[in-house]
């Protein structure tokens, strides 16, 4: 009996299309057709080609046609659960009228084109077909139609006209003929199903995306995999008593060959010593023919020149295959064709090797391989067993999950299953494998095949969910309208900051996201009710540094000064240095900064242009991109900017951070590193909980790279660059300073008022106001109250302002901005 609490997503390919089984490519059923109509799409297509039908003359000088509306449809040759609803009614005169219907055949063989019809007691008696395969020259097909007053099922078979296959032009049109001619009278039609074979393309039957490879490898066993059994690949001796071999380890990938839409990941790389090193990949082909086997490889610039591949159709003796590789030191597409090597077809013990040679055989280099694909033309064969890919499944009541089937071996030409459930007041499941929850209990999800009624069967529990609420705040505060997902579901806190979601067993992902305050991410374990109460943190809200790149020189930058800052004095910068360990290395390959011409708007403030950005180049390894951010008076810190790569550019940003200027270190950063994405996206680094980043003027940032870093070619590029913090002080709108003076507004684009409930007059007041250097910017005299101070022309930032008074001194921070 299969046990598992969880439903596991098995990547085990289910064969959808019946192999020499007809499918539908369009149908008209026409029940939402309503009134005149012109042109009428298809209400079902497989084809990224629109279908249509449409009344129109045959000479366009010729005599009026008359229009085609709705009209009561018939249940003859419905498809899909449609009921008889409407249909289509060209009416008369239609002696110069024809019915053109839009076919496309794209990726299909052995057509049949079928409808009902019928005509009124003045339409026209017949119908004549014409077909095309270029969209202009129509063909004369099949028998004149004899049209009577009751629907009756017309059925056209195009399976020997080839050129009609797998054609986006193909067309139909639909002539009337004999009886009225005048206004009255017309032609009725239904259920129009366009029908045929899909054409057999090459499968994939083994994938390695290797996103998931990390550390020290052994055994890789395919991701995906086409069959029952998944294939696997490991480094290894050529011969056992011969030299040592390096290890393989993963290794930033390449998106070159990836399929099933998986990013550039993560790849394997098979160290040196290779002398006596063999990559062997098991690649078990039952059910294909036609065998194309492929991947893509580079080299590090000390790895191995050329690879040789040899393969088995016994598991034991191998034979040279294909030409020697030359690798480079940036990835490429290297395929081999085995289509004309009938021994590894439908072989279970097909397999092929990779031997390395030239260049470093010792203990540096490598060869890195990633997206490794066998892909093959499935065989008919007939049935032998059946699959069910899923483990034995928990779900709650009223839930629904997707089960699927392998039919055995993969290529059987009878692809056909039912489902059922043995209690049906448990759980049901649907023709197509839906299973859905009823009530609280256990049974047997069963398939059966329809060629020697194999089955297979998995255990469905059916359990009342636990409850799980979460309640959002800041601090004593509730949230209201944060979006809380928690296991894929999205819903919206109350008033009281609550929402309440229901879970079986198990853990989950939670994150909640508000405006104004950081995402909060977290694993949830359910085991039984649940109540979590989660405070938010809120996003620090004063913009301290910024760099939009948009001034920066043309060509090579070494350093590249902050287009804003809140600070007097010098800009903090941002430059690229070699890590310490790598300083003295005379190996190294430098790369260097300079302007790229796109940037982005996605994280731009203060209403700047996505203009230019920083372009980050390789040779990476070894070095570091440093942003100098000094947080005088500022707490709260998180940093934000937009990041995107290049084809070949650095696949991942690593975060550190110093308090003094010289030692790094990485606790409390969240998160630690982010994958580079190769379009736009803006990242955010939470540093509130690092407490020494406060009131820090040492503070900065660096950041190190990961994957494609050790080539000369690939970037990365970075645009909008901000550090948010909150400042230490109180401000806020109407704030009172003391028991003496108010100053507001605060923050201020420029006046600033002051009052007081307690002192009448200044008496020969005064004001200073002073920068965080302690340089005075202005003074002047308070001689009456209320005044008004006007800081338009001072540049913005946070400043000190001193005020003298009869009373004594007080000193306030005022935001400018």
């Amino acid at each position: 009996m299969k046990s598992s609490f969880f439903p596991i997503t098995i990547f085990i390919f289910f064969f959808c299309s019946q192999l020499n089984a007809q499918e539908i490519i369009h149908y008209w059923h026409f029940n939402d057709a309503s009134g005149v109509l012109d042109t009428v799409v298809a209400d079902y297509s497989k084809s990224t080609i629109e279908p249509i039908i449409l009344f129109r003359k045959i000479d366009e000088e010729g005599t009026d046609i008359g229009f085609m509306d709705d009209v009561g449809g018939t249940d003859l040759n419905a498809r899909e659960g449609n009921e008889a609803g409407r249909g289509i009614r060209p009416r008369n005169p239609s002696f110069n009228g024809e019915l053109f219907i839009g076919l496309s055949s794209a990726s299909y063989e052995k057509l049949t084109l079928s409808y009902a019809t019928e005509r009124s007691g003045q339409g026209m008696l017949k119908q004549v077909l014409y077909y095309t395969i270029d969209g202009e020259n129509f063909t004369h097909f099949g028998d004149t139609v004899e049209v009577n007053t009751d629907y009756e099922l017309v059925t056209f078979d195009f399976s020997e006209i080839e050129e009609a296959n797998d054609n986006k032009d193909f067309a139909v049109i639909i002539r009337f003929l004999e009886q009225n001619e005048a206004d009255n009278g017309n032609n009725r039609f239904d259920n129009i199903v366009f029908e045929g074979t899909p054409i057999a393309e090459q499968e994939i039957i083994h994938y390695w995306h290797f996103n998931s490879a990390s550390g020290v490898l052994d055994t890789v066993f395919a991701d995906y995999f086409n069959g029952l059994h998944p294939s696997f690949l490991l480094y290894r001796k050529i011969d056992e008593d011969g030299d040592g071999n390096g290890v393989m380890d993963d290794v930033g990938g390449s998106s070159i060959n990836a399929r099933n839409d998986y990013e550039a990941g993560r790849g394997i790389r098979v160290r040196n010593p290779s002398i006596n090193g063999e990559l062997f990949i098991s690649l078990n082909s039952e059910g294909f023919s036609d065998l194309m086997l492929s991947y893509a490889s580079e080299r590090s610039g000390s790895g191995m020149l050329k690879q040789v591949l040899y393969y088995t159709a016994d598991g034991e003796n191998y034979e040279p295959f294909g030409d020697t590789i030359d690798i480079n030191t940036s990835y490429n597409l290297i395929e081999f064709d085995f289509s004309s090597i009938q021994e590894v077809e439908n072989n279970p013990d097909f397999a092929v090797i990779i031997r390395f040679l030239e260049q470093n055989t010792a203990d540096n280099g490598n060869n890195r391989l990633d997206n490794i694909v066998l892909e093959g033309m499935p065989l008919g064969s007939n049935v032998e067993g059946v699959v069910i890919n899923e483990d034995d499944i928990s779900i709650q009541i009223g839930e629904s999950f997707q089960l699927t089937a392998t039919i055995l071996p993969p290529g059987a030409s009878n692809q056909n299953i039912s489902w059922r459930t043995e209690n049906e007041d448990i759980a049901t499941v649907n023709e197509d494998g839906l299973l859905t929850a009823i009530s609280v209990g256990t049974t047997l999800a069963i398939v059966t095949t329809e060629e020697g009624g194999f089955e297979d069967s998995v255990v469905v529990e059916v359990l009342s969910p636990f409850e799980v609420e979460i309640i959002v705040t800041e601090e004593m505060f509730f949230i209201f309208d944060a979006e809380v997902t928690f296991n894929d579901e999205v819903q919206f806190t109350d008033a009281a900051g609550s929402v309440v979601f229901e879970a079986l067993a198990g853990t989950f992902q939670l994150q909640i996201e508000k405006e104004g305050y950081l995402t909060y991410s977290a694993s949830v374990e359910v085991s039984g009710d649940t109540i979590l109460i989660i405070s938010l943190t809120p996003l620090s809200n004063t913009l301290i540094h910024y760099w939009h790149f948009n001034n920066i020189p043309i060509g090579t930058v070494e350093i590249v000064e902050a287009d804003y800052t809140l600070y007097q004095g010098d800009r903090p910068t941002i430059y690229y240095d070699f890590l310490p360990e790598y300083v003295d290395d005379p190996t190294m390959t430098i790369g260097y900064m300079d302007d790229y011409v796109n940037g982005s708007t996605l994280n731009a403030q203060l209403g700047h242009p996505a203009g230019a950005a920083l372009r980050v180049r390789n040779r990476s390894e070894g070095r570091a991109l440093i942003i100098e951010l000094p947080t005088t008076n500022a707490e709260n810190l998180f940093l934000s900017f937009d990041v995107h790569r290049s084809g070949q550019g650095m696949l991942f940003n690593h975060f550190e951070y110093t308090l003094d200027g010289e030692n790094w270190q990485n606790d409390g950063i969240d998160p630690l590193t982010i994958s580079i994405a190769p379009d736009y996206a803006t990242n955010i680094i939470d540093f509130t909980a690092v407490e020494g980043a406060n009131d820090n003027p040492d503070f900065a940032v660096r950041i190190t790279f990961e994957g494609n870093t050790n080539q000369g070619n690939g970037n990365n590029r970075y645009d909008n660059v901000a550090l948010f913090a909150n400042i230490i002080s109180s401000i806020n709108e109407n704030f009172s300073t003391g028991n003496s003076l108010k100053v507001f507004p605060n923050p201020t684009k420029g006046l600033i008022q002051i009052e007081s409930e307690v002192i009448e007059n200044l008496k020969n007041g005064r004001f200073q106001l002073y920068d965080l250097q302690g340089r005075l910017i202005r003074s002047g005299n308070l001689n009456s109250l209320p005044a008004i101070i006007d800081f338009s022309d001072v540049q913005t930032g946070l400043y000190m302002l001193v005020i003298q008074h009869s009373n004594g001194i007080e000193k306030n921070h005022v935001l400018i901005h």
